[in-house]
């Protein structure tokens, strides 16, 4: 997800800009991102379009295990999900208004 810290966004912690989505507080993405977001939003939609029906992602790393988790996903979701988030940037774009991430 390092693709996301191109975009320039104000975070919670008194509004300052940063690059990328804040985890643990909220993020605002005013317009010039939003045409960011949603163009790379395009582009893992177009990524995940040639994974297989089903695939693993590497996860967080688990320090008391020693190794990173793996995630199982069906291709199906994840490409709903981010065409869902395609749909609220573009809704976005048009109405000129911002989007506002809650964290993780």
């Amino acid at each position: 997800m390092l693709s996301l810290k191109w975009m320039e966004v104000s975070c919670s912690d008194n509004l300052s800009n940063k690059n990328g989505l804040d985890y643990y507080g909220y993020t605002i993405l005013k317009e010039e991102n939003i045409s960011k977001f949603k163009t790379i939003i395009n582009c893992w939609i177009k990524l995940f379009q040639e994974a297989p029906e089903e695939f693993t992602l590497t996860g967080n790393f688990l320090p008391e295990e020693e190794r990173y988790e793996t995630n199982l996903y069906t291709k199906k979701e994840v490409i709903n999900q981010l065409e869902a988030l395609e749909t609220m940037c573009k809704a976005a774009l048009e109405r000129g208004s911002y989007i506002l991430h809650n964290g993780i």
